[in-house]
C-alpha cells in the first residue's frame, strides 16, 4: 500500500484502476499504527540539505526544471526533492541528481503527457549507465568520475554538462 500510494503521490497522479483495486484489496490488511507511521517518517538533515540544494540550484527552461541537490547519502532525498519542484508552478518536468557513493542518482518526475520521462533519461544518459522508467516517473545512475584531488572540479563540470544535456534533450523538436 505504501508503494502504490508513493507512486500515485497520494493517488493524485494519474492512477489506474489497477492500483485502485490494489488499494482496495489491501485495505483490510493494514496496521493502521504501522502505516501512519511510515507515512511520517521525519526528514533527517541530511534530506532537508538535498532538498534545500535542489531548490537552490534549479534551472528551469519553459516548463521544465532541473536541478543538482548536491552530494548526499540519502537516496530518498532525489524523489522527494523532484516531486517537491514539480509542484513549482509552470513547471511540468522536474529531474533531480545528486551524488552518491561516487554515482550521479538521477529521479524525474513529470505531468507533461507528451514527456515520457523514462526514455528522456535513458536516451539522454543510458549509454553511460543504467536509467529508465516510466512516463511520469524515472531514475538510475551513471558512474562518477573519482578523483579526489580534482573532485570539485570534476563535479561542477559533471553538473553543467549533465544540465546541459537534459535541457538540450528536453527541448528538441519532434
Amino acid at each position: 500500500m505504501i508503494g502504490i500510494r508513493s507512486d500515485t503521490l497520494g493517488f493524485t497522479r494519474k492512477v489506474s484502476a489497477q492500483e485502485y483495486a490494489a488499494a482496495e484489496y489491501l485495505h483490510p490488511f493494514i496496521d493502521q499504527g504501522l502505516f501512519t507511521n511510515l507515512l511520517n517518517v521525519p526528514y533527517t538533515p541530511e534530506t532537508i540539505d538535498a532538498l534545500s540544494e535542489a531548490i537552490d540550484n534549479r534551472k528551469i527552461q519553459q516548463s521544465s526544471l532541473v536541478s543538482f541537490a548536491g552530494e548526499t547519502t540519502e537516496r530518498d532525498a532525489l524523489p522527494q526533492a523532484a516531486d517537491f519542484l514539480l509542484n513549482l508552478q509552470g513547471i511540468h518536468i522536474a529531474v533531480v541528481f545528486g551524488v552518491i557513493n561516487d554515482e550521479i542518482q538521477f529521479s524525474a518526475r513529470s505531468t507533461d503527457s507528451a514527456t515520457h520521462v523514462g526514455e528522456l533519461l535513458d536516451q539522454t544518459f543510458g549509454s553511460m549507465g543504467s536509467l529508465g522508467g516510466h512516463r511520469q516517473m524515472a531514475g538510475g545512475c551513471v558512474p562518477l568520475l573519482k578523483d579526489d584531488e580534482d573532485h570539485d572540479e570534476i563535479l561542477e563540470i559533471a553538473t553543467s554538462l549533465i544540465t546541459n544535456r537534459l535541457f538540450r534533450e528536453l527541448t528538441k523538436p519532434e
